[in-house]
């Protein structure tokens, strides 16, 4: 698992922890927009997991009160200056995201799959290496996306919205609050040949409430997530949700909140310990391309 980071402006620190791999999982997903990369480093001599993870030095007091609730060892260490780049070029390989789909680095000359979508790893979450940005693609690609209007909240490194312009989308909006995110973001649309280009718009997620599209991609910490089904719900948008960042352990919590809401959570994906699902209103009846699509189940 590698999330990947580059150079900042932030002053950052390396949190080395090692421990069972479930515990380093969770441990991530609780640490949340804290972390602005993670790098999982070559296995070493039959120990525990070792996890990376790359936080700005002000989140260390956060950091440490969530780590003791984990079973973790843990180290802190500062940044080497030369540590990014050269980490992330040499670590960071292909993803085969689905039989279709490949996540290469944007130096990548010689990787072939039927769509390459050219990420350079940033500042921002989102490189494919994860669990959960594959299950969201692998979402949006079963569920299909063809001439569909798509919003990505909490777009990042925006691998979401690229790959759901390069799968058919006829309109993408993104959505992303932290302006560091920006730089990336923006490169990445250039190392790709879009036949739609994602619009990025700041906002922050949990005050959005236009959910005029057809499909909505949520890749995102579970606390924000339940919060912004909410404004989904009264919004009374037909779109299908795809819902990602959450843990197996989360599903029954994720069908109780969308039922308490009118809404279904369906069609769910699974990878290790982490899970995606399709959420849409109960009472939805077929309306717009994204829904013209195969269903997942």
């Amino acid at each position: 698992m590698v999330v990947p980071a580059a150079a900042t402006r932030r002053e950052l620190l390396i949190l080395e922890l090692e421990g069972p791999r479930e515990e380093l999982e969770i441990c991530l997903a609780q640490l949340g927009d804290l972390v602005t990369g993670a790098l999982e480093p070559p296995a070493g001599n039959g120990g525990n997991p070792q996890l990376y993870v790359y936080l700005a030095a002000r989140d260390r007091p956060a950091a440490e009160a969530l780590l003791m609730t984990r079973r973790l060892s843990s180290t802190w260490r500062p940044v080497p200056k030369e540590d990014w780049e050269v980490n992330w070029r040499k670590d960071f390989e292909p993803v085969t995201v689905t039989a279709g789909i490949t996540i290469v680095p944007d130096w990548d000359t010689t990787t072939n799959a039927p769509i390459l979508i050219r990420i350079r790893p940033g500042l921002a979450f989102g490189t494919g290496h994860h669990a959960t940005t594959c299950l969201a693609i692998r979402a949006i690609d079963r569920l299909g996306c063809r001439g569909a209007r798509v919003l990505d909240l909490g777009s990042g490194s925006g691998v979401l919205a690229i790959a759901a312009s390069l799968l058919g989308a006829a309109r993408v909006v993104a959505v992303e609050h932290d302006p560091d995110c920006e730089g990336n973001f923006k490169d990445n649309l250039t190392f790709n040949s879009l036949p739609v280009t994602p619009r990025l718009v700041a906002g922050d997620v949990l005050e959005w409430t236009d959910f005029d599209c057809d499909l909505v991609l949520a890749n995102i910490n579970p606390k924000v997530v339940f919060p912004v089904l909410e404004h989904f719900s009264r919004s009374k948008s037909r779109a299908r949700f795809i819902v990602s960042g959450l843990l197996t352990g989360d599903e029954t919590r994720l069908k109780t909140h969308c039922r308490s809401l009118g809404l279904t959570a369906r069609s769910l994906l699974r990878e290790a310990e982490w899970l995606s699902a399709v959420v849409e209103r109960r009472d939805r009846r077929p309306a717009g391309p994204a829904t013209a699509a195969g269903e997942i189940d």
